[in-house]
């Protein structure tokens, strides 16, 4: 298999499931592969088989290729269409010489557009998804004054294509993980809740946008090594039990602490979580989740959002939201410049239509429903 050692080839399948976590993706096993086949360039492309504007393609030894597409020069729309690679079935690899003879190769618009503005003349590949409009790939190409790919290659490239494959699968559901907790940050975000994930150590393996702030405003909180700490005492050893816990049991039942800040003065809330031992829908190694308010964060809701649900219209919206946010409607007559009658009159119609007579039960109806889900 291209002269590849045992100890090569355990290195080139590694590399692939390591590109899962790579960005680019994939640029160890490409380097690797281009390396023992001695090629002029490697590529992995994926995606819609009609659409190249919905794949993405990773390269490795493209230099002229990179070249030639910021100047415009060089469009791969059409490509897939025009290759003779496309249609092999999956898991089977072929050589340029195999599908096309050299004399209609040279005559075809594909060698034109494609194959000779890189000086291309060898080209082998194969594919290891070829269904349901979906189309993945890996191609091997060589230079005119370099030789045919080997037996040796071809049965090196074989060999890869089902682990491309796996690894491919074990991408996707990487990729749903982060769409997921890109969600709940951003879910969390909206109800003014800061959110860290966190491994068996502290250390932060994500954080939402207010977790953030809480750490790079408050003065309360503060990141050693990578680790979350509370820079008051008493609570920092309650975290580190709770975290402990959480690691110990999937079970674990949440813990739930307050601390007034040191620095700021401000009251901290804290409930920490558990998670299961692979929790896939967050990250790896992740084992608790923290959430935590300290009352200078509102609850961000759009107006459209609370028309929506409760078939308030855009003034009633507007009174709604004023209370959730802590304002009288003195306040809001003030801020608005409107009458309190006006606003005591729409405060009565928002009564009406969530059926009830306070305005505490306004705000409670309002925090206790999905609309901060509303916000973008």
């Amino acid at each position: 298999m291209s002269g590849v050692s045992l100890a090569q080839l355990n290195r080139i399948v590694g590399s692939i499931y390591d590109g899962v976590a790579e960005y680019p993706r994939w640029q160890g096993f490409l380097r690797q592969l281009r390396e023992v086949t001695h090629s002029d360039y490697v590529v992995v492309s994926l995606g819609d088989r009609d659409d190249w504007s919905r794949r993405v393609t990773f390269f490795e030894g493209l230099d002229a290729i990179r070249t030639m597409r910021s100047s415009g020069s060089y469009n791969q729309s059409g490509m897939l269409k025009l290759s003779p690679f496309t249609d092999i079935p999956e898991n089977q690899v072929a050589s340029l010489e195999e599908l096309v003879d050299f004399r209609s190769l040279r005559q075809s618009e594909f060698f034109e557009r494609y194959l000779a503005p890189l000086n291309t003349r060898h080209m082998m590949g194969g594919n290891f998804v070829n269904n349901k409009g979906q189309l993945a790939y890996v191609r091997l190409a060589r230079g005119g004054r370099k030789s045919h790919f080997s037996g040796q290659d071809r049965e090196l490239c074989t060999l890869l294509l089902p682990h491309l494959a796996r690894s491919l699968k074990l991408m996707q559901v990487e990729d749903e993980c982060n769409a997921f907790r890109q969600s709940l940050f951003k879910a969390m975000d909206n109800f003014g809740v800061g959110v860290f994930l966190l491994d068996t150590n502290r250390r932060i393996l994500g954080q939402n946008q207010i977790a953030e702030s809480h750490v790079a405003v408050s003065g309360d909180w503060a990141v050693l090594n990578g680790k979350l700490c509370l820079r008051h005492s008493a609570s920092q050893i309650l975290l580190s039990k709770a975290v402990g816990s959480a690691s110990l049991s999937d079970e674990a039942t949440p813990e739930a602490f307050s601390f007034a800040g040191t620095q700021s003065g401000i009251v901290h809330q804290l409930v920490v979580r558990a998670l299961p031992s692979t929790p896939l829908s967050l990250g790896d190694g992740a084992r608790a989740l923290v959430f935590t308010t300290s009352g200078s964060n509102p609850v961000s809701i759009p107006i459209p959002t609370l028309q929506k649900l409760f078939g308030f219209s855009r003034a009633e919206a507007a009174v709604a939201l004023g209370l959730t946010a802590g304002l009288s409607i003195a306040d809001m007559a003030e801020k608005e410049r409107l009458s309190t009658n006006t606003l005591y009159s729409q405060l009565k119609s928002v009564f009406g239509k969530l059926g009830v007579n306070q305005q505490s039960m306004v705000v409670g109806r309002i925090l206790s429903s999905v609309a901060p889900l509303g916000n973008d």
